[in-house]
Parts: C-alpha cells; structure tokens; sequence
C-alpha cells in the first residue's frame, strides 16, 4: 500500500541532494528544495524539525545504500588474486559514483568534513569492503602488522577517491562559483570505464615503477629534508587563534566572530584590514606558503637524482605540517564551513608558478604534460599525505618514529600495491 507520506520524505531527499549538490553543499538554504518540489518551506518542517535533521536523515540514507551497493559488490568480487580484486573495485567504485554524482559531493563536500578524526577515515565505515582488501592482501602481506595492511586498504580507497573527483574537475573556472568541482556534469559510462582502468593501473604499479623506489637511501634524503622546528617561523596569531577556539569549542562553533574576538578585535576592525575573511586567510596561508618553498628549494638543490627530489618533497611537506600542527586545524577548519581562499592577480600568478614549480622540479620526469595536467600528481602526494597525517603523530623532534610509515606511503605511490608488495621481507635503505 502506498504511503503518500514516505514517499513525499524521499522525494524532499531527493530534492535536497539534486538542489545542494549544485553548490557542492556551501549553500544549504531550504528555498531552492521547497522551489523544486513547488511547496512551502513551513510544508517541509511537516517531515523534518530542522535542517539538521534533514541533513541526519541524508546522511543515514548515503550509509545505507553505498554499504548495500559495498555489500553486494563483496559478495561477488574476485578472491584470491589482487590485480582483477583491484580492477573490479576500481569499476565499481566508479561506476557507483558516475550513477550518484550527488552523494559524490555529498561525501567529499560535507561528511569527509565532519570525519577529520575518525581513524582510517569513510572507508572504516565499510567493515565488509575493509575486510574484503584484507583478505586479498592476506597472502603477499602475510609477513606484516595489520597497520601496514591498512595502510595499503587506505592508499587503495584514496587513489580510487581521487581520480573520481578528477572525473568531476571544472574544464572552465572563469565564472566557477565553487571552483575545483563540478558534480552536475554528464560523465559517460565510456568516460568512467577509461579513468578507473587508469587509475586501477596506477594503483597497481605506482607512478613512477621504473625507478627502483625500494633500493634509495632513504635515510641520506631524510636527514637533509626534514624541516626542523627552529626553521619554522613564529605562529600565525591568526593560525593560533583559530587552533585555541577550535579547541575548546569544536569546528562547529568556532566562527570568524569568535575567532576575531580572540586575536583582540572586533569583526568590523577586522574588515578594516581585509576585505573578508578569505583574504584574510588567503594572505596569511600565502605566508606560509612562501616560507615553505623557500625551505623547500634549498632542499630539492641538495640531490639530482628524480626519485630523491620526489622523496624530498614528502619529507618537507610531513615534517613541515608536523612542526605547524596549526596549519592541519586550520585547513580543516576551512573544508568544514566550506571556506575557500581565492588567490586573484599577481597573487594567483604567484601560486601557479609554485604549482609549475612544483611539478617541473619534482614530478616532470616521470609523467608529460598531458597525464599531469595542472600538476594533478602534485595534488596527488598533498591528498595522499594530508590523509595519512593523522598517523603522523608523535613529536617532531623524533622524525625517525615517522619513517617507516612515510617510507611505506612513498614505495606505494612509486611502485604501487603490488610493487610494495614485492618489496615485502627486502631491506627499506641501503644502511
């Protein structure tokens, strides 16, 4: 029997992630879901007391199908063998998002968001798809602690996460209101096929799998790479202020006001400064960037070698975040009240050539122009280690409790999964 009710509740979720997934959820108004489903706005309150709870009840309805979708794609996944195990994966996981481009940016735009701490990240949330890459890894990670089994699960999920938003990358950002990414373009099935037979491949072998990354001296790179603390420049007392009020309030409630009222100034006096609070943050990140490369730099000088100037970069930027733990909360406080510093001008220009910098100094002889377009493996390396930070949290005055971990996350962006495990039971340095 129909439920005239239930249905109108899904048909308000519907419109809410058709409407919202526009603004890749930075506006999340009622009006635009009462407008497509030509009612009120008092009508929707009928099925939800607030828009939290429609959010909630959003967020449950996201749960459940990708864990139903999750749960039958392990129930007839391959065993046994990790390549096909990777490569249906790889399909699936496309082919699910290119069908629901808006729970696509209904996860990276608001749950990733509100899940910075939870340990593993979305993919622990999927027991059976965790479970199942566990299994297929059992028998070439056999020698090995469960940490490094789910390091591999991780870096399988988040290579998989990031060429789909790749799918989704803005060609024309002229006029782009929420830059980056688009999750109403028509991606077809064609398109989709082709990316995760791509991004499988790279997964598999890496990026870079015909430089031995097992057989570099880790150590020599590490000891002129890593950024030590008195290098750092004194804190931000924006950086400072953000970091004390999300301390003791949450990200929730850590507002520009409140931030303000912190550094010793009103939010008036502050827009006497900056023209908004991207600027603000915009300028002070640019701070901290210039000083970054600056270290940087004089760092990549020290080795010619491709392989160790790639490795340089992921030592500087780890010990870099590690030494300003300010700059993590910062960036996340930012994804989750879905500010974005815009760089304008001189300042953009400033920023490209940092990005061209980047790509030329460090992954331009292991890809051409076209498979690194606007220096996406860079972005890559910043994903795969802005995601693997949590990990990274003991002092930083003791670099060497990181290396093995940063050592395992280099091998398998280079050599991918089955290069790392090939490496398996071999020495990680040449000491």
């Amino acid at each position: 029997m129909r439920d005239p009710k239930l249905e109108q509740y899904h048909r308000i979720l519907d419109a809410a992630f058709f409407e919202w997934t526009k603004t890749n959820f930075t506006r999340m108004s009622l009006s635009p879901v009462a407008a497509k489903l030509a009612v009120t706005k008092p009508a929707l309150y009928r099925h939800f007391k607030s828009k939290d709870d429609l959010l909630k009840a959003m967020s449950a309805r996201f749960l459940d199908e990708t864990a139903g979708a999750l749960r039958d794609f392990v129930a007839r996944a391959p065993r046994g063998d990790l390549r096909p195990a990777i490569d249906e994966y790889f399909r699936f996981i496309f082919g699910f998002f290119r069908g629901h481009a808006s729970y696509c940016s209904f996860l990276i735009c608001h749950l990733l968001k509100k899940a910075e701490n939870a340990n593993g990240g979305m993919i622990m949330r999927y027991p059976e798809i965790t479970e199942y890459f566990r299994e297929v890894l059992s028998p070439v990670e056999g020698r090995q602690d469960p940490a490094r089994v789910d390091r591999v699960v991780r870096f399988i999920h988040l290579t998989a996460i990031f060429w789909i938003l790749q799918l989704f990358a803005k060609t024309d950002q002229k006029n782009a209101e929420t830059p980056g990414l688009d999750f109403t373009k028509n991606i077809t099935e064609e398109a989709a096929t082709s990316a995760a037979e791509r991004a499988a491949s790279f997964c598999l072998g890496g990026y870079c799998s015909e430089k031995a990354a097992g057989q570099m001296d880790f150590a020599a790179v590490e000891k002129k790479a890593w950024i030590r603390k008195d290098e750092m420049m004194e804190p931000d007392r924006i950086f400072s202020a953000i970091e004390s009020v999300i301390s003791e309030m949450g990200y929730a409630e850590a507002s520009v006001e409140r931030i303000a009222e912190r550094i010793g100034i009103n939010k008036s006096s502050m827009y006497f400064y900056f023209k908004n609070k991207d600027e603000m943050l915009a300028r002070t990140i640019r701070r901290e960037q210039d000083h970054f490369f600056a270290l940087l730099r004089g760092r990549l000088a020290c080795f010619s070698g491709t392989l160790e100037r790639l490795y340089t970069f992921f030592v500087a930027l780890v010990s870099n975040m590690a030494n300003n733990p300010s700059l993590s909360t910062v960036l996340h406080w930012m994804r989750y009240r879905n500010i974005g510093p815009v760089f304008h001008g001189k300042e953009a220009r400033a920023s490209m050539e940092k990005l061209e910098f980047l790509r030329e100094s460090i992954v331009g002889n292991f890809f051409d122009e076209k498979t690194d377009r606007k220096g996406v493996m860079v972005l890559l390396i910043v994903f795969l280690l802005m995601n693997e930070m949590r990990f990274f949290r003991a002092e930083a005055s003791e670099p060497e409790k990181y290396m093995y971990l940063l050592r395992s996350v280099f091998v398998l962006f280079c050599s991918g999964v089955a290069g790392e495990a090939a490496l398996i039971g071999e020495p990680v340095t040449k000491e």
